[in-house]
């Protein structure tokens, strides 16, 4: 599922607290879309996210399993859409 703005700006504007840490912002949006679809988020789980932060799982698995050429080209696309500088020139 793509996540939307809506989405990003309804958590910060619901749960201002979150907005500055990584980790507890993710937990929130996995817990609001588990309430949304009915599903427990349980207390174990958010204890294990917090231990094993998101970004740090995937820093530590670009160490040692090399990107396909698709996430190569998504990578790029990112990093156009959320830096100042035109990447797209020479």
């Amino acid at each position: 599922m793509k996540i939307t703005k809506q989405q990003i700006e309804y958590l910060a504007n619901t749960f201002p607290e979150v907005k500055g840490n990584n980790t507890e912002f993710c937990i929130k949006f996995w817990e609001t879309a588990c309430e949304q679809h009915g599903i427990e988020f349980p207390e174990e789980v958010k204890w294990a996210i917090r231990q094993y932060k998101p970004e740090a799982i995937t820093r530590k698995r670009r160490e040692f399993i090399k990107s396909t050429s698709e996430q190569r080209d998504k990578e790029v696309e990112h990093m156009i859409e959320y830096t100042r500088y035109d990447l797209s020139t020479p």
